[in-house]
């Protein structure tokens, strides 16, 4: 058990001041402010100085980055991203999938599983192939298909799994605003559904490219923290110099962060973000500790049910993220361990 003074502690509801928070194992055994006194557990407290500590973060969108990326059948690939973005403050993650050949999401997911079962992704996200060609983005149209019930079960491999999905319907808007039909006071078409309909959690991708600050103040406004799930979409380039990359079969540019397509329409072809320039951005555009931490951590972990993780709480994993007042990450702890 180890207890450490700290800056600042986000909780769900408040910043604790001058706080301290105390490890035992891989949880979280308590947490307050100094004022209000310190439990001893027999040893010096460890001072880490004037941070701002926040839960890790929880990306559900995440296709790559430092150069690899999850859509592999080589597990070590696969390692190497998950790895890349915990140094960046994501200890919970979903690998997601472009469109392939079904045989080839079929190999990647098994590739993935074994990731699973290490703790080291949470699962498994397909972005495609069950997409519409009107507007699949960085996806390559040919291998576009329709939901055929035999085609899904071939990738779930658990025909059970699949048909409780379908029935409990749609609970997710893939990145706001991108890849659907732009909102239009007459026509508010997919987003104002989205924004409107309180089943729904809606990713954001919060880089300053992909959408305007004030459309995403726009969209906190209008759905809520609770419905708001901060996501990178990051690819292979993610953390690495200008050039060309592939994600999926498709050839990507890259100029100063921004991703497009090499040929044909250049729409953007996923980003280079991670989850702590989107914590950052957050805050920046002046969005509250504890809301900008709800979307980064919370809202995303309870929507997928890892109750165990994205809040500071006795009791819950010990996945910390220390801040420093520009909000760049210092130092990441997965399960009470820090990262290197």
């Amino acid at each position: 058990m180890t207890t450490y003074r700290v800056g600042r502690v986000v909780t769900p509801d408040d910043v604790l001041e001058n706080a301290w928070i105390q490890v035992d194992g891989e949880d979280i055994r308590a947490f307050g402010r100094r004022s209000e006194g310190m439990p001893a557990d027999g040893k010096r407290p460890e001072d880490l100085g004037d941070v701002t500590v926040v839960p890790g973060f929880v990306d559900i969108h995440t296709h790559g980055g430092g150069g690899s990326t999850y859509s592999t059948v080589d597990p070590e690939e696969a390692r190497k991203v998950a790895a890349f973005h915990a140094k960046h403050g994501t200890t919970t993650t979903l690998a997601s999938l472009v469109t392939a050949p079904l045989d080839e999401l079929v190999a990647q997911t098994a590739c993935l599983a074994e990731l699973i079962a290490d703790g080291v992704i949470a699962g498994v996200h397909l972005e495609g192939p069950f997409l519409s060609e009107a507007r699949c983005g960085a996806h390559e149209p040919s291998l576009l298909r329709p939901p055929l019930e035999d085609d899904v079960a071939k990738v779930l491999s658990d025909a059970v799994q699949m048909v409780a999905g379908a029935d409990a319907g749609a609970t997710v808007a893939t990145h706001l605003f991108n890849g659907m039909r732009p909102f239009h006071h007459r026509d508010p078409g997919p987003v104002g559904a989205a924004l409107n309909d309180e089943r729904l959690l809606l990713e954001v991708i919060n880089d300053g490219m992909h959408l305007d600050p004030q459309v995403v103040r726009v969209a906190l406004a209008a759905a809520g923290v609770n419905r708001i799930a901060l996501i990178t979409d990051a690819m292979v380039a993610t953390g690495m110099p200008n050039g060309r990359y592939k994600l999926g079969s498709l050839e990507v540019d890259v100029t100063d962060g921004l991703a497009t397509l090499a040929h044909g329409s250049h729409s953007i072809a996923g980003s280079t973000l991670t989850m702590d320039v989107a914590f950052r951005n957050a805050v920046k555009a002046g969005v509250s500790l504890v809301d900008a931490s709800r979307m980064a951590s919370t809202t995303p972990a309870q929507t997928f049910g890892w109750y165990d993780v994205g809040s500071i709480e006795t009791g819950k994993r010990a996945d910390l993220v220390l801040l420093d007042d520009e909000y760049a990450v210092q130092k990441v702890m997965r399960a009470g361990s820090w990262l290197d």
